[in-house]
């Protein structure tokens, strides 16, 4: 919309506005198609996780921003202390123009950072005088080569690796659960589109206006409709039950695999000498009222997981029914029928 104003409303000689609008507008259209790689279990998360990752950069450049200032005032205060900047008029008076000095400031440290370190302008030649004038240039300034060097060692060495870090710790925290993260995110982008209008920009103002004039109606009438959410699934009858004792099932495997762990726990700290004896002598440290406050909190762990599996196993009994969980190959409906009740117990 801003470069369609833009170019209807400026002149000729302005035009060169409307065309640098109309580039970035195509440019982020263009980045806009990152989107769809969401729907890719490869590329998928990894868009997800550069998105991830721009806001470690964001936190850096906050920390790059006080360094550039800081070692850029140093640098033009000691190697142009006579800068001046011509008019904008071009007359031979001169002025302090503050966006050449912000430029000639943020310069020359932002291009460091990425290996240019302009040398010959810090071994720069001394002021001469013309005339009574003094002439701005680069003056030699053993300062300069000094703060240069803490400078790189501080941006090379310190915040280039903090933030390779900080990379590095955001790739194994997102790697942990990628997958879910992405299903999320799948979900939300077919969510979007499934309820985005089919006008392109600028006619999308059309259904708008059509939604806000529809809520507005909906409230002046106090009218209450139904609005059906065609992804959630709604689950009653014996279905629900299916997944219930599918839940309980769960319970109990997960229950049985701890047991299971405890057990090869106390085999390996049975074969492991050492690590028994520092449990002994950790356990002699205790007084005789901790040491029966810690068997009593044990022994109701254990009686509580004893009574959840027995009534696991009595609801499962009661109902003689199993969950049957089949995956079904490409091209059969997902409609296939499924026995209601399947004996568990004969």
């Amino acid at each position: 919309m801003a470069s369609i104003l833009l170019r209807l409303t400026l002149s000729d000689g302005d035009f060169h506005y409307a065309r640098a609008t109309y580039a970035i507008t195509l440019g982020l259209y263009i980045v806009n198609f990152m989107q769809f790689f969401l729907v890719s279990k490869t590329i998928g998360p990894k868009v997800i996780m550069l998105g991830k990752l721009i806001y470690d950069i964001i936190f850096f450049v906050l920390l790059f921003v006080v360094f550039v200032f800081s070692f850029g005032v140093i640098y033009h205060a000691n190697m142009y202390p006579n800068n001046v900047c011509p008019s904008p008029n071009n007359s031979t008076n001169t002025t302090r123009s503050a966006y050449g000095l912000l430029k000639n400031i943020i310069y020359m440290p932002y291009w460091q950072l990425y290996g240019q370190l302009d040398l010959e302008t810090f071994e720069g030649d001394k002021t001469e005088e013309i005339q009574g004038t003094v002439v701005s240039g680069p003056e030699v300034s053993e300062i300069n080569l000094v703060l240069l060097a803490i400078y790189m060692v501080l941006m090379q060495t310190i915040l280039i690796n903090f933030l390779i870090a900080m990379f590095s710790h955001t790739f194994n925290k997102f790697q942990e659960n990628n997958e879910l993260v992405w299903k999320f995110h799948r979900f939300s982008l077919v969510q979007e589109y499934y309820d985005r209008c089919l006008l392109v920009p600028p006619l999308i103002i059309i259904n708008h206006i059509k939604r806000a004039f529809f809520y507005i109606l909906y409230k002046c009438c106090d009218s209450k409709t139904n609005q059906v959410n065609v992804f959630r699934i709604e689950i009653k009858g014996k279905e629900k039950k299916r997944l219930d004792l599918l839940e309980k099932d769960a319970v109990k495997s997960y229950l049985n695999s701890s047991i299971r762990l405890r057990r090869s726990r106390a085999k390996t700290i049975s074969s492991d000498d050492g690590s028994l004896e520092d449990r002994y002598k950790h356990d002699a440290e205790l007084s005789l009222q901790e040491q029966v406050e810690v068997v009593t909190a044990d022994v109701g762990q254990i009686q509580n997981h004893l009574k959840e599996i027995t009534q696991n196993i009595k609801d499962i009994k009661a109902y003689k029914q199993k969950i049957l969980l089949v995956e079904l190959p490409r091209g059969v409906q997902s409609g296939t029928h499924v026995p209601d009740e399947v004996t568990m117990f004969e």
